[in-house]
């Protein structure tokens, strides 16, 4: 049984009845994928990875896209927060600002139980 750590739903409404995109993020790295109209089930697909990290960072990605195209987070929801990677993260250089991603919106997900 694999443990969902992160899940979240986008939805691009249209005229003709608009799409959907969602994600689940599983403990082990896998993720599956779904999408389609927003009338039916839509296809389903899985991806893994070395590790949830990683899976996590193409999520991010992937959820950046899909809100350049359009697409509104209709929910998401966390089980449980992603550890730090291992590796270290480059700190910014002076006077930079850090880079903060609005793919994640933490106050929201911090309203969602499992």
């Amino acid at each position: 049984m694999h443990t969902l750590i992160y899940a979240v739903r986008l939805v691009s409404p249209s005229v003709s009845g608009g799409k959907f995109w969602s994600a689940e993020l599983y403990e082990n790295g896998l993720l599956q994928v779904s999408f389609g109209a927003l009338r039916s089930s839509g296809q389903t697909h899985e991806k893994r990875f070395a590790d949830r990290h990683r899976a996590y960072a193409y999520l991010d990605a992937k959820i950046q896209e899909k809100k350049r195209k359009g697409y509104q987070v209709e929910h998401q929801k966390y089980a449980s927060t992603p550890e730090p990677a291992a590796t270290p993260i480059p700190k910014p250089n002076a006077g930079e600002k850090p880079r903060v991603s609005p793919a994640v919106d933490s106050e929201l997900a911090l309203r969602w139980d499992f």
